[in-house]
């Protein structure tokens, strides 16, 4: 039905368009995606968890003789 009324009113090269940038669109997230480094993707994966508080790797015991107040 869709294609009756878009073929006989001339239409059917913005549905065939449309396709092809969807598809163009796809490709190119995907590539982006898959193509990022992997640090990249494990800093992003750990954000929703950060809240500011210092994991136990970034603790580091405090240097004797500098205070900062």
């Amino acid at each position: 039905m869709l294609r009756q009324v878009t073929s006989s009113a001339g239409l059917s090269i913005f549905s065939q368009i449309g396709l092809v940038i969807f598809v163009v669109t796809f490709i190119a997230i995907v590539a982006y995606i898959l193509l990022r480094p992997k640090s990249e993707m494990n800093e992003a994966a750990r954000q929703p968890l950060e809240d500011g508080t210092p994991t136990k790797q970034e603790r580091r015991p405090a240097q004797s003789g500098s205070h900062h107040s």
